[in-house]
């Protein structure tokens, strides 16, 4: 992690490039947004308690992929 951050990367996440790969071998658009949910340098974790800074980003991010998904579909479902 502290490599990762000397470099000045701010996410590290597990799905996306699965995600990406599956979609550029089935000829498929696929797309990704991420929400902090603990921050790996200093081992803090935001899921304990209530957190509804949390539960918002998370909320937010859905409806920007949703979005992203309507403005997409519009701009290709017309040949």
């Amino acid at each position: 992690i502290q490599k990762l951050s000397s470099y000045k990367l701010l996410n590290v996440e597990m799905e996306a490039s699965a995600i990406f790969t599956v979609a550029y071998l089935r000829g498929l658009a696929a797309g990704m947004v991420c929400a902090v949910s603990g921050n790996l340098v200093t081992d803090d974790v935001i899921y304990e308690g209530v957190n509804t800074g949390l539960v918002q980003g998370w909320e937010d991010a859905i409806a920007v992929a949703l979005e992203a998904i309507v403005r997409h579909h519009s701009r290709h479902a017309h040949g």
